[in-house]
């Protein structure tokens, strides 16, 4: 199936939606990999300060994330997803003018603050935008498709416009950035007021869940522990997985000789192979459970990191920039399949009172995980210990595969007992 085709096949909501975060993405993208050159090179911003703007951004998007789940269950989705969405707009077009080192410092704290709530309330109206009610991987996996496709666009955009305006041109591509985040805005603003429509909001909605809150709590009691399971997986992915990516990984393929502009080129292969893997992989998605999907998407990462040994010994060109191609385009398996997978189970043992704090407790476990493996791969790779980091990276990856057959056993044992007792969960 070609990627448009499998776009034509979403349902008219989450088109809208996933359309939206393309062109956002394509604005991120521009900017993506030049926050540091522009803060100290533009900006003259001392290059600890301009560190500490990335820590900021980190930091800011835990508490975003730990604030937007009870927003949008104590609030409303629409309500929380407009103020977060728009501090990302907002953030984003701040570095534009950030010309000190307090006032990149504030737009980083800003910035990530809206980004670590924009995954919780996105991820929610994705779940509402799919058909019944019910999310799917193949949904989610979409939306990590259109993403990293406006991101490789953005970067390939960025770099000419950098090569060819110079660094003066900074300044209008974070107003670009801000500009296309605001059709995330526009988007969300229909998608959520269409899939709500006709439906009770608010207080008498609550109030219709809470009225059944006794009976459910053996229900809750069943899912609980598996929402744990699954957000330490997330937690655990995201630390061997994205937070290697973009900090140790190029480490390690500088020190095997591959060069800066073969990275940027196999980072470009990667980008480009996720959508081919969502239109190759949308119909398997759509028809198996996640937590199946889950494993698999890890077990791909394992392939990765076992690549990476020999990665690690190589001091040729040619060989090393060969298995980092490798390396990087069964990343985007994995990318596509746990991307698509996790949000799936966690919005499946939501319900619509407790989706935002589901969804918001996810953007913290995958926030967390890529603070924390960044700082850990960074102290071994300091320590000369490479090895010994790709060999942790593939066993998390693994220990993940296993917790997702897990997963999908015990969804499976849950919904056996929904189907026997549906007084109880409705």
């Amino acid at each position: 199936m070609s990627p448009l085709r499998a776009y034509r096949d979403l349902p008219r909501n989450a088109k809208i939606l996933l359309g939206s975060m393309f062109v956002s993405a394509t604005g991120g993208g521009l900017v993506q990999p030049f926050l540091i050159v522009y803060l100290t090179q533009y900006r003259h911003i001392a290059v600890a300060s301009a560190t500490a703007a990335l820590s900021l951004i980190a930091a800011g998007s835990i508490v975003g994330a730990l604030a937007s789940g009870f927003a949008v269950d104590r609030v409303s989705l629409r309500r929380a997803g407009l103020v977060y969405l728009t501090v990302v707009s907002a953030g984003t077009a701040g570095f534009a003018a950030a010309d000190s080192t307090w006032s990149a410092l504030a737009t980083s704290a800003v910035y990530g603050f809206g980004l670590g709530g924009g995954g919780t309330v996105l991820n929610a109206a994705v779940a509402e935008s799919a058909p019944e009610g019910r999310s799917t991987s193949a949904l989610f996996g979409a939306k990590v498709a259109a993403v990293n496709a406006g991101v490789g666009i953005g970067v390939l955009l960025g770099a000419v416009l950098v090569d060819v305006f110079g660094s003066g041109v900074f300044p209008v591509m974070y107003l670009a950035d801000g500009a296309s985040s605001l059709t995330v805005v526009g988007a969300f603003a229909v998608v959520v007021t269409a899939t709500r429509r006709g439906s009770r909001s608010g207080a008498q909605g609550r109030a219709a869940k809470e009225a059944k809150a006794g009976p459910r709590t053996a229900g809750t009691r069943r899912t609980g522990p598996l929402l744990l399971v699954t957000l330490a997986t997330a937690g655990v992915l995201f630390a061997v997985g994205y937070g290697q990516i973009q900090s140790t990984v190029p480490v390690i393929a500088t020190s095997a000789h591959v060069t800066s502009s073969m990275l940027a080129v196999t980072f470009f292969v990667n980008a480009v192979f996720i959508v081919v893997c969502q239109a190759a992989f949308a119909s398997w998605m759509d028809s198996t459970a996640p937590g199946r999907v889950l494993a698999w998407g890890a077990l791909s990462w394992v392939a990765v990191w076992a690549v990476f040994f020999p990665l690690v010994l190589s001091r040729s060109f040619v060989t090393s920039t060969a298995l980092l191609t490798v390396a990087m385009t069964t990343f985007a398996v994995g990318e596509v399949l746990i991307g698509g997978a996790l949000p799936a189970i966690v919005n499946n043992l939501a319900d619509d009172t407790n989706r935002g704090r589901y969804n918001g407790a996810l953007s913290l476990a995958t926030q967390t995980g890529q603070v924390v493996g960044p700082l850990a791969g960074g102290a071994l790779l300091a320590g000369g210990r490479a090895g010994v980091l790709v060999a942790l990276l593939a066993a998390g990856c693994l220990l993940s595969a296993l917790a997702g057959w897990r997963m999908e056993r015990a969804d499976s044992t849950i919904r056996r007992w929904e189907a026997h007792v549906p007084e109880l969960v409705k």
